[in-house]
């Protein structure tokens, strides 16, 4: 339960976010999240899932952070990961972008 709480914390934290920040992008009201912080529940799967799309992650990513069902990322894969989740879709777009680039370069010089 108290995992749950914590991997909302980190994603909120890698955003910069506020518990209202959060509240207003999840579509949850604020008050609702704090109550699972004060009385350290569980929010349920569908809380879960708004949590996750105001976030912009997966359900996926959400359970598998951080390297917890067999994953076997690298600290620099682990740290572009949470980068990557900071960023803009513009943004991510053109990170993905410049890394096929530097990709190809690469095959290209094989």
């Amino acid at each position: 339960m108290l995992e749950i709480l914590k991997r909302i914390d980190h994603y909120k934290n890698l955003k910069g976010w506020t518990e209202y920040k959060l509240a207003a992008q999840s579509g949850i009201t604020q008050s609702t999240i704090n109550s699972w912080y004060r009385n350290n529940t569980c929010p349920s799967v569908p809380s879960i899932e708004k949590i996750c799309n105001g976030l912009g992650i997966t359900m996926g990513q959400f359970f598998s952070y951080p390297n917890t069902i067999g994953t076997d990322l690298t600290p620099l894969q682990t740290e572009l990961m949470d980068i990557s989740i900071t960023l803009s879709e513009p943004q991510l777009k053109t990170l993905i972008s410049f890394i096929k680039t530097i990709n190809q370069e690469n095959n290209e010089n094989l």
